[in-house]
C-alpha cells in the first residue's frame, strides 16, 4: 500500500543592517533553505532521495555618496550545500538521481551603476564562484568530486538604459542588456562532464509611447551567439548529451496599454 510521508521544513533566517556616514550601508544575513526529496528507480528499486539542504552566510557593503551619480555594491559569502541531488551515471551504465555527497561553494559578488545624465544609465555584476563537491552518495564512474554541476565558476552583466527624448510626440527608451553565462558541467560521469556555457547573450529592447500606451519591440541575440547549453535527453545516449543552442536572433513586436 502507499505510505504518506509528512516532511516538515524549518527555514530560519536571520539579517543585520548598519547605516554608516558617507552614504555606505553594511549588511549580513544569514539563511537556510532546504528542497524535499524525491524518489528515484535503479534496477527496479525506489529510493527515496532525503532532502538537500543550504545554507547561506553573506555579509557586504553598499556605497552610495551624498549628490553622488554612482553607487556601488559588493559582498562575499559562503553556502554549505548537504545532500545535493543530482544526476549521475552509475558503475552499471544507468541515469539516476541521488543524493552525491556535500558541497561548499565561495563567491565573490560585485555590483555598480553610474547615472551620467538624467535620461542615461548604466550597470554592470559580477560574480565568481569556487564550488566543490565532496562525494558521498552513489558511485559515480571516471568522477572522484570537483565542481558542483551546473554552478558556472563566473558570470557577468552589462546594462544600459536611455531615455533618448520624443519623437513624433512620444517619448522613446532604449534599452541593451548584455549577459556572459559562464561554463560549468551538466551532471556527474561520462558524458555529463562535458563543458557547457561559456558565451554572450544579448537583448536589445526599445518602447515608444507612454504611461498609457506604447508600442514595444525586442531583439534577443542579434549577434547569433553560438554556445551549447547541454540536456541529458536519451538515458541511452550518455555518450553524446544533445546540446541545445541559445535562441537563434528573434524579434518581438508587442504593446502596451493600461486600463
Amino acid at each position: 500500500g502507499a505510505e504518506d510521508t509528512v516532511e516538515v521544513f524549518a527555514t530560519p533566517t536571520a539579517a543585520i543592517r548598519w547605516d554608516a556616514s558617507g552614504g555606505a550601508i553594511w549588511f549580513g544575513r544569514l539563511e537556510r533553505g532546504e528542497r524535499p526529496g524525491s524518489v528515484s528507480e535503479s534496477e527496479g528499486v525506489l529510493d527515496r532521495l532525503r532532502p538537500d539542504r543550504t545554507t547561506l552566510a553573506e555579509a557586504g557593503v553598499r556605497w552610495r555618496p551624498p549628490e553622488a551619480a554612482w553607487s556601488a555594491e559588493a559582498s562575499v559569502g559562503w553556502l554549505d550545500w548537504r545532500d545535493v541531488q543530482a544526476d549521475v551515471v552509475t558503475p552499471g551504465g544507468e541515469l539516476v538521481t541521488g543524493n552525491v555527497g556535500d558541497g561548499r561553494v565561495g563567491f565573490v559578488q560585485l555590483k555598480a551603476r553610474w547615472d551620467p545624465s538624467p535620461a542615461l544609465s548604466l550597470s554592470g555584476d559580477l560574480f565568481l564562484n569556487e564550488s566543490r563537491l565532496v562525494l558521498s552518495g552513489p558511485n559515480v564512474i571516471g568522477v572522484a568530486g570537483g565542481d558542483i554541476p551546473n554552478v558556472a565558476r563566473s558570470g557577468a552583466r552589462l546594462g544600459l538604459a536611455w531615455e533618448a527624448g520624443p519623437v513624433l510626440g512620444l517619448p522613446l527608451g532604449l534599452s541593451a542588456d548584455l549577459r556572459y553565462v559562464g561554463r560549468s558541467r551538466p551532471g556527474l560521469g561520462p558524458g555529463l562532464d562535458a563543458l557547457q556555457g561559456g558565451y554572450v547573450r544579448a537583448d536589445l529592447g526599445a518602447r515608444w509611447g507612454g504611461d498609457a500606451a506604447a508600442l514595444v519591440v525586442r531583439l534577443s541575440n542579434p549577434h547569433d551567439a553560438w554556445a551549447v547549453r547541454y540536456g541529458v535527453g536519451s538515458p541511452y545516449q550518455l555518450h553524446s548529451p544533445e546540446g541545445a543552442p541559445p535562441r537563434p536572433p528573434t524579434l518581438r513586436m508587442g504593446v502596451e496599454a493600461r486600463f
